[in-house]
């Protein structure tokens, strides 16, 4: 009898009610978000998506089969997909006014799921985070206030009943819960490595094509930055108790500024906008009581029956226990803090773990590393472009590489692999298959844009950046391919073997 009472007072803690409004305010920055978000994938069709662009997709399917769960096939027309990414922008714009969210939050889910997985060779951070996100909007009970409709009927004022509308707080608990897990595991990753923790990862951090100004740190800056690195280092792993404090206690505060301007920070420094942006999005949830406190003098909702959790709750509670077991999964596989997430090591790798599978199946694939792996991938890449006009002088002229190589962070990612700096772990014949096929595609897409060339000659330069080498003077120049241009088609000639 007393381990149920046990059980029930957790469970009426885990439900008790949360204030709507805060929750609806996250429910506008998500669409927001997916807005921005599906507007770049929509942009980047040609280079990414498209079957003529610089993946192959059907080669993507082989090297990780379990990429096939998509809505997207080998072979689908280009128009269509722009036409599902710009029904993405029309579900999030739904999403942010609270028309049917959570029906919209379903579309845009699957729709994220299968970009991530059709685009699997330039998945990054923000893929992660985005589908996580939709996923969660799904579960929460949003469009209680904030909607267009609701604005529309009040005349477009705030309508002071949004203040008192309650909600089941299960779901919102383990949206919670999922952030901390965030925040602990990227944060406690990043003492496994010897950069972070002599305070030189984030110098290197900011001098890799990920940095939106790479040219801007200089060697002189190394004590700012050893200072940021430091900051970082502590107070990641601590956020995570932001979404356990208590209400209105200065810790809760002073960890909710911080990570708001951690985050906002990354934006500002690195190409990593929307995982960031969502992840500001999750504090005016965790500030919730703070915001309806301070905004309208209302307390927390006390602790009542709520009735029993319910589909939401249920799946949520599952899904946060679903990812701590495959963290835990993942410790016990590699007997410590592994140096690669397991689902990027090789399809046994992959199966090695059956919660991930579990959770691939779901649609959901998570890590949470982020620049832990900062040692084994700290390169850095400048091209050489020359090439030789079709009709005019034999002598070459310089072409600006971002033309044949440009410098979006999907595109970085994908020039990875044909360096041998991969992200999805490959056996060596794979990596040789989309090395070559990345090289050739690069070359056709230069061959359709200036047409005005006969021949192109690259050479990459490639070095480490470490503590010694901030300065990037280190790098060896090697010839990286040429190939010939003829009516918008490419031939290489020659590609280096040897990456």
């Amino acid at each position: 009898m007393q381990e149920s009472m046990g059980w029930g007072a957790l469970l009426l803690q885990i439900n008790a009610p949360v204030h709507a409004l805060p929750v609806d305010v996250f429910r506008v920055l998500a669409g927001l978000v997916g807005l921005a978000y599906f507007a770049r994938i929509l942009y980047d069709v040609p280079d990414l998506s498209s079957e003529d662009g610089l993946i192959d997709h059907g080669l993507c399917r082989r090297v990780f089969p379990p990429t096939r769960l998509s809505l997207f096939r080998p072979g689908i027309p280009t128009p269509v997909l722009r036409g599902v990414y710009a029904c993405a922008c029309l579900a999030s714009l739904a999403l942010a006014v609270g028309f049917h969210p959570r029906i919209a939050a379903a579309g845009l889910f699957v729709i994220a799921v299968s970009a991530y997985r059709w685009n699997l060779f330039a998945v990054y951070v923000d893929d992660a985070i985005a589908h996580l996100l939709f996923f969660w909007v799904m579960l929460l009970p949003v469009g209680r206030t904030l909607t267009l409709e609701q604005w529309h009927t009040n005349g477009y004022r705030f309508d002071p009943a949004w203040t008192e509308i309650v909600l089941p707080g299960a779901p919102v608990r383990a949206f919670l819960a999922n952030m901390a897990l965030v925040y602990l595991v990227a944060g406690l990753y990043k003492f496994t490595s010897p950069m972070w923790r002599n305070g030189t990862a984030l110098a290197a951090i900011l001098r890799l094509p990920v940095a939106r100004f790479p040219d801007v740190w200089k060697p002189r800056h190394s004590a700012l930055l050893r200072a940021g690195n430091a900051w970082a280092l502590v107070m990641e792993p601590l956020f995570a108790f932001m979404f356990i404090s208590p209400v209105h206690s200065p810790l809760k505060w002073f960890l909710a500024l911080s990570a708001a301007a951690f985050h906002v920070g990354i934006i500002l420094t690195l190409k990593i906008p929307f995982a960031n942006l969502a992840m500001l999005g999750a504090i005016p949830v965790a500030m919730g009581p703070e915001m309806m406190l301070m905004g309208w003098g209302i307390a927390p909702p006390p602790v009542a029956e709520t009735g029993p959790l319910g589909w939401n709750g249920i799946v949520g509670i599952a899904l946060v226990a679903l990812l701590t077991s495959m963290v835990l999964w993942e410790l016990a596989r590699s007997r410590g803090l592994s140096k690669l997430p397991l689902w990027k090591t090789h399809m046994s790798g992959f199966f090695g773990n059956p919660i991930c599978v579990l959770l691939w199946l779901m649609g959901i694939a998570q890590s949470y590393r982020l620049f832990d792996w900062i040692d084994s991938r700290n390169y850095h890449v400048r091209y050489e472009v020359r090439a030789w006009a079709a009709q005019g002088s034999a002598e070459p002229e310089t072409v600006d590489p971002k033309e044949l190589f440009p410098g979006s962070l999907r595109h970085v990612l994908l020039q990875s692999y044909i360096f041998g700096n991969v992200w999805l772990q490959l056996t060596p014949e794979q990596r040789a298959q989309v090395r070559e096929s990345l090289l050739h595609r690069h070359a056709q897409r230069f061959a359709r844009r200036h047409p005005g060339f006969r021949a192109v000659e690259v050479f990459a330069v490639t070095q480490r950046v470490t503590s010694d080498n901030l300065d990037l003077t280190s790098g060896q120049r090697s010839l990286l391919m040429r190939f010939d241009c003829l009516d918008g088609r490419a031939a290489v000639r020659h590609e280096a073997r040897t990456a």
